[in-house]
């Protein structure tokens, strides 16, 4: 279940265009965790690509920075 929200919230993030690499990587780890059947790492990885898109939305739908 874990691994499917990491895998929708990157594919999200991937069509908005605030994927960050971290966030691809963590999802990867995921799962080569999943295949090896380390299921704890697997869901650690998972949500840590989750907290990864979840920065990189925010960050794009942040106010831009205005210099005075």
């Amino acid at each position: 279940m874990e691994l499917d929200k990491a895998t929708a919230a990157v594919a999200e993030a991937g069509r908005r265009g605030a994927l960050w690499i971290p966030a691809q990587k963590a999802l990867e780890n995921a799962m080569a965790a999943f295949a090896r059947g380390d299921h704890e790492k697997a869901i650690s990885e998972a949500r840590a690509a989750q907290r990864f898109v979840e920065l990189g939305i925010n960050q794009l739908d942040a106010e831009p920075y205005q210099q005075f």
